[in-house]
């Protein structure tokens, strides 16, 4: 009864808001062209929904909004129990605390109350609370918060690099795969929401000190946690690399090298750590997501290597890591309309990444946050290269990490011919 009409007010509201707020406006790119962005993004946000409706008819969006408007429905006969259910978590050992309707929330598997996959659960049911249950209402306001987390990063970036400003702007907004997987229910849109945070703060943090980096530091404290009940898995990619990050960024001398060469003892220390002490083992860790990825997959076109509980085995395989990332999918491989474009689409990628490494700007001086930005995006494709073994997933799960490749090689590379500095118009 309410999804069109909710999904329309929200629409109209925030566009609105950014047609008519300074706060969407910045030099040489005037308040129409973010406004333009966002109608894209709510299009792509949309679409992605409707896809897993009705073309794939399963998968995590539908399963996150199916058991929120279960969580909504007890509002009504029970304000306590749903409150209990969004906001408190109860032991899985004892199934007895559980709640009869929520022990039927449980059935589906690991979307439940106390799994770190029912976030994005409890945060639909929060806003069916304002969307009476609309999951189009859903996703528009989860666009209009993501796009605000992508312009907060894109003034913080063009203010410190304004060369390729239009390319940036692209990048950002309109950039096919990162709008359609980052703009719906999945949880790609939170994450790259919460990293887009955090590296703005970052780049705000090496300009303050005193009461100022204080601030910083509860900041960058918050989006870890908000980080963590999203993908807890990127904190390990996150930390080691700020605390190089808070050693290193205020060396006067400060270099790639330094950077480069931290991040390696950091990464021997971790892997001599894990090989004393058998309770972690990396590699077998690696293996159970693995298997995971792997259930019900058949991919008969691509060998993969499957990975061993060991150092060895994990090297072994990483060849095999570097084909998944640069090479799946590929048109050789792809039938339907949509992998195709996705084939296409990574060959653009990393074309474009040697186009801007052979054009780069050797003056730029790049802040220590990209080095971090650098070396997590590297890490975290180097890591689904290792595990996820879909095609399709895999190009959902790059989305992140390439978004920001494409980003440091933007900004670095000299200015990009046949594109203005400039949209006013």
């Amino acid at each position: 009864m309410y999804e069109i009409p909710v999904a329309i007010f929200y629409a109209c509201l925030f566009l609105f808001i950014i047609y008519r707020n300074r706060f969407f406006h910045i030099d040489g790119i005037s308040n129409k062209w973010f406004t333009f962005g966002f109608f894209i993004k709510i299009i792509f946000g949309l679409g992605n929904f409707l896809v897993w409706l009705y073309i794939i008819g399963h998968g995590d969006s539908l399963n996150y909004f199916a058991q929120s408007k279960l969580i909504y429905n007890t509002l009504p006969g029970n304000p306590h129990q749903y409150l209990q259910f969004v906001f408190t978590f109860k032991n899985p050992n004892n199934p007895q605390d559980f709640p009869d309707a929520l022990r039927y929330v449980s059935d589906f598997g690991f979307y439940s109350w106390y799994s770190i996959e029912y976030t994005m659960v409890r945060i639909l049911a929060i806003l069916n609370v304002f969307t009476f249950g609309s999951a189009f209402g859903n996703i528009i306001i989860l666009c209009f918060v993501y796009f605000l987390g992508l312009v907060l990063l894109f003034k913080a970036v063009v203010r410190l690099y304004p060369e390729n400003k239009t390319p940036l702007f692209i990048l950002f907004f309109f950039f096919p795969s990162i709008v359609f997987w980052c703009s719906g229910l999945l949880k790609e849109g939170a994450a790259l929401f919460l990293i887009c945070l955090l590296l703005t703060q970052m780049l705000k943090f090496e300009k303050v000190k005193g009461k100022q980096a204080v601030v910083r530091y509860l900041y960058i404290i918050i989006i870890l946690i908000f980080t963590y009940f999203i993908r807890d898995y990127l904190l390990l990619l996150l930390i080691p690399n700020l605390i190089i990050w808070l050693v290193t960024k205020e060396w006067k001398h400060f270099s790639k090298r330094i950077f480069t060469g931290i991040t390696a003892i950091m990464l021997c220390i971790i892997i001599v750590t894990d090989l004393s002490f058998d309770s972690v083992n990396i590699p077998r860790q690696l293996q159970n997501i693995q298997n995971y990825f792997g259930i019900g997959v058949t991919e008969p076109d691509y060998y993969f290597r499957p990975g061993g509980a060991n150092y060895g085995d994990l090297l072994s395989a990483i060849p095999d890591a570097i084909n998944n990332i640069l090479f799946r999918p590929n048109l050789i491989h792809s039938s339907s309309f949509f992998r195709m474009y996705q084939s296409f689409e990574l060959i653009f990628t990393w074309a474009f990444i040697l186009f801007c490494m052979i054009r780069i700007n050797r003056s730029v001086k790049l802040s220590p946050a990209f080095f971090l930005l650098l070396f997590f995006s590297l890490g975290l494709l180097l890591l689904y290269g290792l595990v996820v073994m879909d095609a399709d997933t895999l190009s959902r799960y790059r989305t992140i990490p390439v978004f920001f490749l494409l980003l440091i090689g933007i900004i670095t590379t000299k200015k990009i011919p046949l594109l203005r500095n400039s949209l006013s118009a």
